[in-house]
């Protein structure tokens, strides 16, 4: 239940940021309801969790560069490639050590620059940033 779940969840909190840049902020709520699925492949699951983090980055990108800060950009992009390079180092024979330091290597690489351009975000003032509208 947690692949599903996680890579739904990547794809919401995605779309989510998306809709936050590209759509007027109100007060409402939204409730969303749906069946439960049986699906047994992952490949459905990895390119959720692609896409979903994909958006979520470049929304957060794009911030940064509204916030005249492209460099938080970098930061996001390089966050997105550790992570799909995680996704190819998964499919590596973990016996061996070295793997999986180099596995945690990426990783570390890969979460610091999302946390070091979610606290430049703050930095730069997103709390009182209020998106344009056209």
């Amino acid at each position: 239940m947690f692949f599903p779940v996680q890579s739904i969840g990547f794809l919401l909190a995605g779309i989510g940021i998306i809709a936050m840049i590209c759509f007027k902020q109100g007060n409402g709520v939204v409730a969303l309801s749906a069946a439960p699925l049986l699906y047994k492949g992952t490949f459905l699951f990895v390119g959720l969790m692609v896409a979903g983090l994909g958006l979520m980055d470049a929304g957060l990108a794009i911030l940064g560069k509204r916030l005249k800060k492209p460099l938080i950009g970098v930061l996001f992009v390089i966050s997105f490639l550790c992570s799909l390079c995680m996704g190819y180092l998964s499919t590596k024979d973990f016996t061996k050590a070295s793997m999986n330091w180099i596995a945690e290597g990426v990783n570390i690489v890969g979460q610091g620059c999302f946390l070091v351009g979610a606290f430049a975000l703050h930095k730069a003032g997103l709390s009182e940033y209020r998106i344009p509208r056209k």
